[in-house]
């Protein structure tokens, strides 16, 4: 049997929901209020997936992952193992 490991660094792509895009945007609102809106949205490919270390989507969403509330990505993620 492989053994699987995922490392906190490794890079994962997730597809934001409305609800993750509307924490995103006030998150970084809340910690660059001076600074202009282009990046209160992560980039996106045209697919609508993003691309995130995975302790930053930890750190970003974790407090807003639960079984009460709208989720803020889709369950399904790409992992990105580093090299």
């Amino acid at each position: 049997m492989t053994k699987h490991t995922l490392n906190l660094n490794d890079t994962v792509w997730v597809r934001l929901t409305a609800e993750g895009h509307a924490i995103y945007a006030e998150r970084w609102r809340s910690l660059w209020p001076d600074l202009t809106a282009e990046r209160s949205a992560p980039v996106e490919d045209e697919a609508g997936w993003s691309e995130w270390p995975l302790w930053a989507l930890m750190a970003w969403f974790g407090s807003h992952i639960s079984l009460k509330s709208p989720p803020p990505f889709e369950p399904e993620m790409r992992i990105k193992p580093l090299p």
